[in-house]
């Protein structure tokens, strides 16, 4: 018979990351800690184990601010703007198409433009081009918005609400108006790692187990996410008895960042590892709250349901145009199968209260046997 799945191994893996090792964000010295801890415990089951480094650039928002004749209105930084403080008329530019720009003087000045059409990239480059010194974009529908440009641009970019906009573009018919815009944001070249381990199979095909080991800055991340590094490591345990498909273990750094460390190692991937692997299994968040939400490939979610089933658990689906922000998503970019196992309701996520006394060995216990199930109904796959 299988090993059977053991919590209080899990329980101890989650203190020892989340209590003895702490908050590890990307870069940080206790993420290096985190991975050679990691890498030791997947080479005592009997895996091959390594951290391959990357290296990304990490853009860090401290906040803008657009003062229209010494009035203060509200923004969001449009993310990847460069720092800056600029001073000039603004000057309404429709939505910011070069033919908006035509004939329009720009040169020094602060370009107002509505959202839509465009990408909010594109505008701004219009505006960079025409000689606009900042560019202030506001909503085509009630609030504020979040927007990145994708790529650093030339000028400051600020987001502002439809309604601030409106009155803007309004107050611009009857005459001029001065305004400063101010953005403050850094960008740091951060190197962090993953954590890769495999064990040889004799089927051919391979399963990937993993979630991310990171946390954000603020807490130790015990649930978010030392609960599924922990489920991970102990399926590593279960699997090393003898499993026929190859067996992965990859646990991603910078998460936290944008998924850096899943779209890193789907990168190294050739085709042929591509098309032999049969399931990546994303743990991510799973040790807080009662609801369990599965997302992902629609063929395992149909698979982890019914067995859930047999488990007495009743998982909530997560729809496909919700696919959620965690490493399975940058699988399902290459095509590849993956399962997403999830708990919503963290009341400490991303704070320092999230500690590992309150990650909750029932709830861990119900998503091992739970992903240990569907590993099992993989073997026949």
């Amino acid at each position: 018979a299988p090993a059977s799945f053991d919590t209080n191994r899990v329980m101890a893996t989650v203190r020892m990351l989340a209590g003895q090792i702490g908050s590890r964000p990307a870069g940080s010295d206790a993420a290096r800690q985190a991975a050679q801890y990691l890498v030791q415990e997947l080479r005592s089951l009997g895996y091959e184990a390594e951290t391959p480094p990357f290296t990304f650039r990490d853009y860090i928002d401290r906040g803008s601010e657009l003062r229209v004749d010494g009035r203060l209105v509200g923004t969001n930084t449009l993310r990847n703007s460069p720092a800056g403080a600029v001073r000039g008329q603004l000057v309404a530019a429709g939505l910011g198409r070069p033919e908006d720009f035509a004939g329009l003087e720009v040169r020094g000045k602060i370009a107002l433009i509505q959202r839509g059409v465009l990408t909010f990239r594109d505008k701004v480059r219009n505006a960079a081009a025409a000689g606009a010194a900042a560019a202030v974009i506001y909503n085509n529908q009630p609030g504020n918005f979040r927007g990145t440009l994708g790529e650093p641009s030339q000028i400051p970019a600020v987001s502002i609400s439809q309604e601030d906009g409106d009155a803007l573009a309004e107050q611009l018919r009857n005459g001029q108006l001065q305004a400063e815009v101010t953005v403050r944001s850094e960008v740091r070249e951060i190197t962090d790692q993953n954590v890769v381990a495999r064990r040889a199979g004799t089927s051919g095909r391979i399963v990937i187990i993993g979630g991310q080991y990171d946390s954000v800055p603020d807490g130790p991340g015990a649930n978010d996410n030392a609960s599924g590094t922990a489920i991970s490591l102990e399926l590593a345990r279960i699997l090393a008895a003898g499993y026929p498909h190859e067996v992965r273990v990859v646990l991603f750094g910078a998460e936290e960042n944008g998924l850096i460390g899943s779209a890193e190692y789907v990168r190294t991937l050739d085709a042929d590892t591509k098309g032999r692997i049969i399931a990546m299994l994303n743990l991510d968040m799973v040790g807080v709250g009662e609801r369990l939400r599965l997302g992902g490939s629609s063929e395992l979610i149909n698979l982890a349901s019914e067995l859930a089933g047999s488990l007495g658990l009743r998982p909530e689906r997560i729809p496909p145009d919700q696919a959620g922000g965690s490493d399975h998503v940058s699988f399902l970019r290459e095509n590849i199968p993956a399962l997403f196992f999830w708990r919503p309701d963290d009341p400490a996520y991303h704070t320092a209260n999230d500690r590992p006394e309150n990650v909750e060995p029932a709830r861990v216990e119900e998503v091992g046997r739970l992903a240990l199930a569907v590993l099992e109904a993989l073997k026949n796959r």
